[in-house]
């Protein structure tokens, strides 16, 4: 039997058009027994192809195919020294623009086996290169007779190949488009250059050995390479962090006093749990051999003082003593041996959370005190989605862009990820009646293509450091930010030994820094949350409980507000249970959850794991309860339980998840567990699929919940002017503005003396009244309650106040704010639109849209916005004042400035819309006041008296979230806000269907539907809608 060394996978980006499973599979129906996966200058899926063939019977082996501009060669690995040589060759195709085959190879041959179809390379290399293990590749669909004659005169012996790239010869459409994908080019554009022959589709292997019939030294040297690449990964080995710790020391002494002092610091008073859960831990880290590791943490999270670490390295006290961590585990009953255990054979996994304007700063840090030839980042393969595969197949067929976004409007929404039916996706969307024959195409083609890779991205926070330059393990290549990363994802970077340190950025953060930093420089008080006992503050639990939260880290999204409105618990233990279990695939046993805790009657979903479940009221919530689950009731060990949890979220290893719910049943029936016991388990276990949290990252992220909490409760304004500056929250900034204005916060316009570029929020009054605050307020309202055009005021002002900063204001140039915020602060404030001008010089353009913004309104000196926009542009054409390189040639004299009356109101709400993005000096729905007073309605916060009623309401759409039923129909869930509360809807799939086109966050809607209460928690099922 021969095997196939020449296979491509859709992870050639562009050029391989199956799946590695699928060829797998093919391959295997086909009778092969041997392939040898050969991506074009990468080994992205190294480990999950030797899983797939393993699945089916084959051996596999290490190789890549080398391509430059000009020449090609597949290189096969035969020992370690091959396999870093490889590494080494990958990462200079990447990483060097222009690299050169003929150059590079000759030094990096050792341990690697040469297939190339270019005559000419084979005979450099064997002759000028001196390298003794290089083919002529000969392609089973042509056989060269002149170039085989020349390579035998030169000693360079054929070898038989049949490149594949896809598994049936019905696969080629969907190459084509792929490379046409890859060409940036139409599918019309495509020429014979861009592409592979119609026949690089897998063959049986008899026709492939009848195709060698002319030639069967070919097939000879084919089996002789095939018998000598045998080299496999060797498993069991890490690579361990550089040591930079003190030479006289060994690692692990360095970590053990490191550990004690911190230990002294944190607890004062070592007691003996103290110490034995210390020495307990210390054992196993210096068995393992992983004190580098942590000493390597430590020293990253010593660059910044905020900081999180997390995952289930808060289980760990050395953890806690080196300040990694922020949960004291003993007190929370934390699993250490879900972190670390002896016969564990992954490493330790420690997320470390920095503020996200920090991380980068971090990572330079890493870099440059490790050495770049030591760092990697890990990567993410971005794949397919719905919407990018359908952009990109409609690109290629030449439709325009117009029609494409027009298409996407009409289509509110896909939800598959791997999906293979995105056609039936549409076909169930209201839109779909009348779709062209064209764009069935597009979609059929689209669907297939859903999970192909993309690209590849840098991973969120996932750091590697080794001892020996880092590609000698791995092939690297540069990112657009130009780092460094691995080719591999997070799951195989463990796969290759590597140990990954995540370094992690988090908004957060950043704002719970920012508004302590704010709350210090306004009132001189310093919140010291080691001193402070946040955990039973009152204010604090009391929001907690209620569901108040948005802003909150990780308690803000609106599934998680109404958990904690229908459980009314806000303590530790109970917000640590929520934060996780509320995960997608549990939604069923968080219903059972809430009612359990109320009150209801429950049993044990078996009695073994009575009092392992009593915390949660009986119901799996951390994944350690999973491998509980798997010791006591499967008599699984520790090591084989942890595989089973692992196996549930190894999204490209079926074959692992198969065996190991074997196993659990297995085990199950073995203790006298019936099967349909075994099965209401395994649904409970089989919630964790996709993403699960262990407790003590739970635990840690309760923590920051509980600091930002404290900080909204205690400090509202300054709180919500750091989740607005920070950005990146669960809401848009307009919805964090209306929160603010349900906390009773005075919003204040953005002002070209009060405004810093980001929002500034004052509890009580500041210290000291430099700042400007008392200039305007946003909204000026005359005594029918609508709003007065905007002009300066000094009084009236009362706290909390919220003052917008000037990143608000839409296309001001980075020059100006920058400018104008230093020169602010060394001159003092602006008298004058001319003194402003003067000062700083910026364009005009900048200084309309600052006037139409009303950030001049307090510097007007009584004139009017259209008279600051006369006195502009006269003071632009008097004074010549230079513009870059250009000014008005224009002179209009001394003309004095028109009287202009002020804008009208709607001219006003326009520009302020315009820019800054949204309505800011009042609610929008204020501004449909005539209608609201003749429409009979509902407010939010009126709505827990009409339970069981059919209602009308009015509301701004905040944010929504389509779902899936368990009959596959799309529903979604909604938040809406008016001017007194925000509050939740749900569209099941009728109503969904009817109405998902119609909404989006720029205009109002009138809802009619049915209130509904789960718990106390109130949703209001809509039934009707229609425009306000």
């Amino acid at each position: 039997m021969f095997p196939l060394l020449n296979i491509h996978s859709n992870f050639s980006l562009g050029a391989g058009a199956s799946r590695i499973e699928d060829l797998c599979a093919r391959a295997a129906e086909l009778g092969y027994s041997t392939l040898a996966l050969t991506d074009i200058n990468n080994l992205y899926i190294q480990f999950i192809y030797r899983e797939a063939a393993r699945a089916f019977g084959l051996t596999t082996m290490t190789a890549a195919h080398l391509k430059d501009a000009h020449q090609e060669v597949s290189a096969y690995v035969t020992s370690s020294s091959g396999f870093s040589n490889l590494c080494t060759l990958i990462s200079h195709m990447k990483e060097t623009p222009g690299a050169n085959l003929r150059l590079l190879l000759p030094s990096h041959a050792d341990g690697l086996i040469f297939m190339t179809p270019s005559v000419e390379l084979a005979e450099f290399l064997a002759i000028e290169g001196g390298i003794r293990e290089v083919y002529l590749q000969v392609d089973s669909w042509h056989i060269p007779m002149l170039k085989l004659r020349r390579a035998r005169k030169n000693g360079v012996r054929p070898v038989a190949a049949h490149p594949v790239y896809f598994c049936h010869p019905s696969d080629y459409h969907r190459y084509k488009v792929l490379a046409a994908i890859r060409s940036n080019k139409t599918l019309s554009q495509l020429t014979a250059s861009d592409l592979i022959p119609e026949a690089g589709y897998l063959i049986p292997p008899d026709e492939f050995a009848k195709r060698f019939d002319i030639l069967p030294d070919a097939l000879d040297h084919l089996s002789d390479i095939a018998s000598r690449i045998r080299w496999s990964y060797p498993g069991g080995e890490w690579f361990k962090p550089r040591y930079m710790g003190p030479p006289a020391m060994h690692p692990f002494e360095y970590l053990r006093e490191l550990t004690y002092e911190g230990a002294r610091r944190r607890y004062r008073e070592l007691t003996e749990p103290i110490i034995d859960r210390i020495e307990k831990e210390l054992r196993i880290i210096e068995a393992k051999g992983f004190s580098e590791y942590f000493l390597t943490v430590h020293q990253i999270v010593k660059q910044s003082a905020s900081h999180c670490g997390r995952g289930s390295a808060a289980a760990s006290i050395i953890a806690y003593c080196l300040n990694i961590t922020d949960v004291e585990p003993i007190r929370h009953n934390l699993f250490f041996e879900r972190f670390l255990n002896m016969r564990r054979d992954d490493p330790p996994d420690i997320d470390v959370d920095f503020c996200w304007d920090e991380r980068d700063d971090i990572l330079d840090y890493l870099f440059q005190t490790y050495g770049k030839e030591y760092c990697a980042m890990v990567c993410n393969h971005v794949l397919f989605k719905d919407r990018m595969a359908i952009r990109e197949v409609a690109k290629v067929f030449g439709i325009p862009e117009m029609e494409i976004q027009q298409f996407f409007h009409r289509v509110p929404a896909f939800s598959a990820y791997y999906a293979s039916h995105v056609l039936d996706e549409y076909k169930r969307s209201p839109e779909a009646a009348g779709m062209a024959e064209q764009w069935r195409q597009i979609l059929l083609i689209a669907s297939e293509i859903i999970g192909f890779p993309r690209y590849i991205s840098v991973h969120a926070g996932g750091f590697v450091v080794t001892t020996k330059p880092i590609r000698t393990h791995a092939p690297l290549e540069p990112a657009p930010k130009g780092v460094a990363v691995l080719q591999w994802e997070k799951d195989q970077t463990e796969d290759a030994g590597l140990i990954k340190i995540d370094v992690l950025g988090n908004r957060s953060l950043a704002v719970i820094r920012d508004t302590r930093r704010t709350v210090y420089q306004h009132t001189g008080r310093l919140i010291d949350f080691e001193t402070i006992d946040i955990f039973t503050d009152q204010k604090t639990l009391d929001m907690l409980s209620n569901g108040k939260s948005m802003g909150v880290f990780y308690v803000e999204s609106p599934a998680m507000r109404q958990l904690q409105e229908k459980t009314r618990r806000g303590d530790f233990d109970h917000l640590t249970i929520h934060s996780s279990i509320i995960r997608p695939a549990a939604n069923k046993f968080i219903t059972e959850y809430v009612r359990r805790l109320k009150g209801g009657t429950w049993e044990p979903i078996h009695p073994l794991l009575a009092d392992q479940l009593s915390e949660t009221y009986g119901i799996m919530c951390y994944q350690e309860d999973v491998i509980k689950a798997g010791m006591t009731l499967a008599d699984m060990d520790e090591y084989d339980a942890t595989k089973l949890l692992k196996s549930l979220s190894r999204k490209n290893d079926n074959e692992m998840k198969i065996r190991y719910k074997q196993a659990f049943f297995d085990g199950c029936l073995r203790k006298g567990l019936t099967p349909e016991k075994t099965d209401e388990i395994w649904e409970m276990i089989h919630s964790f699929a996709g993403y699960s949290f262990n407790k003590p990252h739970s635990a840690s992220y309760v923590v920051v919940s509980f600091q930002s909490a404290f900080l909204k409760a205690h400090f509202p304004a300054e709180f919500m002017a750091s989740v607005i500056s920070n950005q990146g929250g669960f809401y848009s900034a307009f919805g964090y503005i209306s929160e603010a204005r349900r906390m009773g916060i005075q919003i204040l316009l953005p002002d070209i003396n009060a405004s810093q570029y980001e929002y500034t929020g004052y509890t009580v009054p500041p210290v000291t009244a430099t700042d400007g605050v008392h200039e305007q307020p946003a909204a000026y309202l005359n005594p029918n309650g609508r709003p007065m055009q905007p002009s300066p005021q000094k009084n009236g002002i009362r706290y909390p106040i919220l003052r917008v900063g000037l990143m608000q204001v839409k296309s001001l140039t980075r020059e100006t704010t920058v400018r104008l915020l230093g020169d602010r602060q060394s001159k003092g404030p602006y008298q004058s639109l001319v003194a402003f001008i003067d000062r700083i010089q910026p364009p005009l353009s900048d200084v309309q849209l600052l006037i139409r913004a009303g950030c001049l309104d307090s510097i007007a000196n009584g004139k009017t916005r259209p008279e600051l926009m006369w006195e502009a542009e006269l003071h632009y054409s008097n004074h010549q004042v230079q513009v870059g390189e250009s000014f008005d040639l224009f002179d209009t004299g001394d003309l004095p400035v028109p009287s202009t009356p002020q804008y009208p109101y709607s001219k006003v709400i326009e520009d302020e819309m315009l820019t800054l993005d949204f309505v800011l000096s009042v609610h929008p729905l204020t501004l449909f006041k005539p209608k609201l007073e003749s429409l009979r309605h509902v407010r939010g916060k009126d709505m827990g008296s009409h339970i069981g009623k059919t209602i009308t309401m009015v509301g701004w759409m905040i944010t929504r979230k389509v779902v899936y039923t368990k009959d596959d129909e799309p529903m979604q869930f909604v938040s809406f806000e008016d001017t007194t509360a925000i509050y939740e809807t749900v569209f099941f799939p009728e109503a969904y269907a009817r109405f998902c086109t119609m909404l989006s966050t720029v205009k109002p809607y009138v809802l009619r539907g049915k209130v509904l209460e789960d718990y106390s928690a109130l949703t209001l099922q809509v039934d009707q809608v229609s425009f306000l």
